[in-house]
């Protein structure tokens, strides 16, 4: 079997629908699917991550799950219905992080509704992912800001590096200018 490799370099997430197009177009690939997390996956990205039959994540990456959340306008039939479709995809959510996990269900939506991040190794010792590996220097800035418990070194990772070149980039990833 030809094995595959998709990598997730620093993803706050995203649409919910898209996000599970792209988990199943993954899933369903024959070949093996090996998830690297190279920065951040939180999220929907956490999901799409749970596609890989083995999720690496180097040490100073991080996974992050939470409840989804959305806003509507409309009247309160449309208010309903929209928090009715949001528990829908709570649950199909966990059902993906159980499955990977074998974590109980009670307790991925207890994480989901804390908004739980997860170190490399953490992530590891919960099922979430299957090995840490050595780490490799973050040089993606990711807007970390619309969640709640976003831990302090991770917002100060996104906040103190603003670079203003690809040399800025280089320096910081490989120690040394291009």
């Amino acid at each position: 079997m030809a094995k595959s490799w998709f990598s997730m370099r620093a993803s706050a997430g995203g649409d919910i629908p898209s996000g599970f197009a792209l988990y199943n177009m993954l899933d369903r690939h024959p070949a093996k699917k090996i998830v690297t997390v190279d920065g951040l996956a939180a999220s929907m990205a956490s999901v799409i991550a749970m596609a890989g039959d083995e999720i690496v994540m180097p040490s100073n990456s991080m996974l992050m799950i939470h409840n989804p959340w959305g806003a509507v306008n409309g009247d309160s039939e449309t208010l309903i219905s929209f928090g009715e479709a949001l528990a829908k995809m709570r649950d199909t959510i966990a059902e993906t992080y159980v499955a990977r996990s074998g974590q109980p269900m009670d307790d991925v939506l207890t994480m989901m509704s804390r908004e739980t991040w997860l170190s490399a190794q953490e992530a590891v010792d919960m099922g979430f992912a299957d090995r840490v590996e050595e780490p490799r220097k973050m040089a993606a800035r990711v807007n970390t800001s619309r969640f709640l418990n976003t831990p302090l070194a991770l917002r100060k990772m996104a906040v103190d590096f603003k670079p203003r070149s690809f040399d800025d980039i280089a320096a910081k990833v490989w120690g040394h200018g291009v």
